[in-house]
């Protein structure tokens, strides 16, 4: 132990060091630390936090790539894991496919299960409603076929009885014409009247 360490300080305490050896110490450690710091704060300064997230990584992968390519053992490693659990991981994956199967196919049947109950409840209220607007429907197409035909048949009826004339079986059109016609003859007859 050196001198200064057994010292014993006027206040009872006992030096470790000398005293300047720390001053300089000190002020190499500030030294260093403002220096790493001016250099972390400059290379910060300069990375673009929108860069791809490769850019962060690659320092890491050139370190990957540069163990791969002179550490041997390393490659050999990684291909002896991949060759040997190439068999496990290969049954694990069937063993999640066929688990995957029988679940979903569980729930396949369950949804069937569900959606037919559903369905049934939907029949319920749909059956009675297509009943009665077939039925309307039916009702409806007799009701005016009935009175189509009716109509045909006074028509026909009337037409040999000479009550309805061939004027009056004229179209819609032609009544048309000849309202348009007769107020054209109206206007024509006013004006060379007066």
């Amino acid at each position: 132990m050196s001198e200064y360490e057994n010292s014993e300080r006027g206040d009872g305490a006992y030096l470790l060091a000398e005293p300047e050896k720390v001053e300089e110490t000190m002020a190499r450690t500030v030294h260093v630390a403002s220096d790493f710091t001016s250099k972390v704060s400059s290379k910060i300064g300069r990375v673009n936090i929108f860069k791809h997230p490769r850019e962060y990584f690659r320092l890491v992968l050139n370190g990957v790539q540069y163990i791969w390519i002179h550490f041997p053992p390393a490659s050999w490693f990684a291909y002896g894991a991949i060759v040997l659990n190439a068999i496990p991981v290969t049954v694990f994956l069937g063993f999640i496919g066929l688990i995957t199967t029988i679940v979903l196919g569980i729930a396949a049947i369950g949804i069937l299960f569900a959606e037919g109950f559903l369905f049934s409840i939907g029949l319920v209220f749909l059956v009675p409603v297509v009943l009665v607007m077939a039925f309307a429907a039916l009702s409806t197409a007799f009701f005016t076929t009935f009175s189509y035909c009716s109509y045909r048949i006074i028509y026909y009826f009337l037409r040999k009885l000479g009550i309805l004339a061939e004027e009056a079986a004229s179209d819609v059109t032609a009544a048309a014409k000849g309202i348009k016609k007769g107020l054209e003859e109206e206007k024509y007859g006013r004006e060379h009247s007066q």
